[in-house]
């Protein structure tokens, strides 16, 4: 077969051979792994064209493939001619050799410079540039070391193909019972159908840490996928969506990660000391839950629905299974709280050199309901209580925390004493 007649060949391919395998990254870039039929060229040569536009792949994988090339002859001059100045390196070149200058082409070389040295090389060596942002409908030359595979690997990250985990939280008020249900949202923001694809959601990573990078920048050749699944860490989640789905261009496209599930969710208000507040403060609305949905949970965007609205409070924290989850629902001004602090008046139960310090948090449910209250206070580490009005919890060596109850149009007051030990 000539070259002639596979370039005709290649040209109706304008799709990858099998579906889209699509790993998103809510809140950061999006990558794509296709795979397309090549053409053989030659003994040791393969073809593969009208790549999509604009993308840089960091994985080109096939079997016995030995190098990359994505300026065939019929688009040398205009890739090349928009290039000049930028980083390049020769493929096969030694590892402490380093990066050259592109200048152009002289008759059948590429002009290459590094300092003072200038370096004519023949046009068929395979280079790395910096970035491999391919021209409008680009081909990819392929060089193997023995005879062309039928099918090469594409991945690359895909900026204008965003996603987002939202949380939709609906509870019916004045009760304990609620619904939670979590969906990925997909913008397509580019011009490309991406049909009947395998979509991955992995939350709490960085994408590029998943992709084993090359010695030096650019696209290299490998034997290997390059996106081998790490070892994940704190906070990390990763959702397999089982359906194929097409992304249409310029379309927001929603899928389910967690069906509907009820769970039990309980208001509180929360009171977040740092030293004396000598004005009264509105106290913080909580939302706590515990879920039971049997799935790790994402962090992600909050959406609350109750008494037949619906507004955006905030992001659901990474809560496993079994684990409480809290939620800030903004400020409840009908509650109210201030803390003033001072030396302890002449008190012979307490006697000493260093003098106590006597703490008083006031409270005030000016609300139509029985509230509970979450009080934390920070205290220095090296300072002990020597008496409270309320029980407390040390729950750290510098914060402690008081939980009560109040009634509507009630006030009632916390005091503590400590001492520098």
């Amino acid at each position: 077969m000539t070259l002639l007649h596979s370039l005709l060949i290649c040209l109706f391919i304008l799709s990858p051979l099998h579906a889209t395998v699509i790993t998103l990254y809510p809140g950061s870039t999006t990558y794509i792994c296709e795979q397309y039929p090549i053409a053989n060229t030659g003994t040791n040569t393969g073809l593969v064209s009208a790549l999509p536009a604009g993308i840089s792949p960091i994985e080109i994988s096939a079997t016995g493939l030995t190098s990359a090339s994505f300026f065939p002859e019929s688009q040398v001059s205009d890739f090349l001619a928009a290039r000049i100045g930028r980083s390049v390196q020769l493929e096969k070149s030694g590892l402490n050799e380093g990066p050259y200058i592109f200048k152009g082409l002289f008759d059948s070389s590429y002009i290459l410079q590094k300092k003072d040295e200038i370096r004519f090389v023949p046009k068929d060596t395979p280079l790395i540039f910096e970035k491999a942002d391919l021209p409008q409908n680009s081909s990819l030359l392929l060089s193997f070391s023995k005879k062309p595979a039928s099918t090469v690997t594409l991945g690359y990250f895909m900026p204008n193909v965003t996603s987002e985990v939202r949380y939709l939280l609906s509870h019916e008020p004045k009760t304990t019972k609620a619904t939670l249900n979590a969906e990925i949202w997909i913008q397509n923001l580019s011009e490309r159908t991406f049909s009947d694809s395998s979509i991955t959601v992995k939350v709490g990573n960085a994408p590029q840490a998943e992709v084993r990078h090359p010695m030096v920048k650019g696209v290299r050749a490998a034997d290997m996928r390059l996106t081998t699944e790490q070892v994940l860490g704190e906070g990390e989640i990763i959702y397999e969506l089982t359906t194929p789905t097409t992304l249409f261009p310029q379309t927001k496209t929603r899928l389910p990660l967690i069906p509907e599930t009820p769970i039990a969710i309980t208001t509180l208000y929360n009171l977040d000391l740092s030293g004396v507040q000598e004005n009264f403060t509105p106290l913080r609305r909580v939302l706590r839950f515990r879920n039971t949905t049997g799935k790790a949970l994402a962090n992600g965007q909050l959406y609350y629905f109750t008494k037949g609205v619906l507004q955006q409070i905030g992001k659901l924290p990474v809560t496993l299974p079994d684990q409480l989850s809290e939620i800030d629902n903004g400020s409840a001004f009908a509650l109210l709280g201030k803390k003033l602090s001072g030396p302890l008046s002449e008190n012979k139960e307490y006697t000493g050199k260093k003098k106590p310090t006597q703490h008083t948090i006031t409270l005030r449910n000016d609300g139509s309901s029985i509230v509970e209250i979450e009080v934390r206070d920070y205290i220095p580490s090296n300072q002990t209580i020597l008496h409270a009005s309320h029980g407390y919890t040390r729950i750290s060596s510098y914060q402690i925390l008081f939980k009560l109850t109040l009634d509507m149009g009630k006030e009632t007051m916390i005091t503590y004493i400590t001492r520098e030990d």
